[in-house]
């Protein structure tokens, strides 16, 4: 069960809605027995706050006593670093947050405006999924050890794969198929895998 809005020291505020750049965040909190405040912004009352952020944007971790820290991979590396959630080895903890980089950059680029219409966006997005979508996923894959990016040992890197995979496979984002991830066998591994630990299934509320 997700963690209940309380007085912990720890807070991490994001937008009220279970998916995005913040729930790799929850989930991490979550995985490390972190006790924080579910901070769930309406959309409506962003405006007001954006400004006191530290770069205009969410999600936010504050911890009583140190201040802000924003960027969800900053975030993520922090919590990851402090709690196993990230290899001890200096090495292997850089290629983790590589893949979080490399994540990070395909959610931009799927999720980039610009197009003039519904056809044209229609096309950006086929061409996207055919080449550089294509690509990406075949290097992610190289990365993954099975089922975890790490092998047995579940990381933040796997949370934001999760969460990432778990937006295309809701069939909500137009013209990219929902079983795109399916020709592409350790994404289906490491998805069942990080679906199935006990901890994102007590997180989800599905235990």
């Amino acid at each position: 069960m997700k963690d209940s809005p309380s007085d912990f020291a720890v807070t991490l505020s994001y937008f009220d809605f279970s998916g995005g750049r913040g729930e790799p965040c929850r989930m991490a909190l979550h995985l490390a027995g972190v006790g924080f405040n579910d901070d769930r912004i309406k959309g409506t009352d962003w405006p007001g706050m954006k400004a006191s952020t530290p770069f205009g944007g969410m999600p936010v971790l504050t911890i009583r006593g140190k201040g802000a820290l924003a960027q969800s991979n900053v975030i993520l590396g922090f919590i990851g670093a402090g709690h196993d959630l990230l290899p001890a080895d200096n090495f292997e903890a850089a290629r983790h947050l590589a893949v979080l980089s490399a994540v990070e950059e395909f959610t931009t680029r799927l999720f980039a405006g610009g197009d003039t219409d519904e056809d044209a966006k229609k096309q950006r997005r086929e061409e996207f999924a055919a080449g550089y979508m294509k690509d990406w996923a075949g290097n992610i894959s190289a990365q993954i050890r099975g089922p975890f990016v790490a092998g047995v040992i579940i990381s933040v890197a796997d949370l934001k794969l999760y969460v990432t995979m778990n937006a295309l496979k809701s069939g909500n984002v137009d013209y990219i198929s929902a079983n795109y991830f399916d020709a592409f066998p350790k994404f289906v591994d490491l998805y069942t895998a990080v679906h199935n630990h006990p901890g994102i299934v007590e997180f989800q509320g599905r235990g």
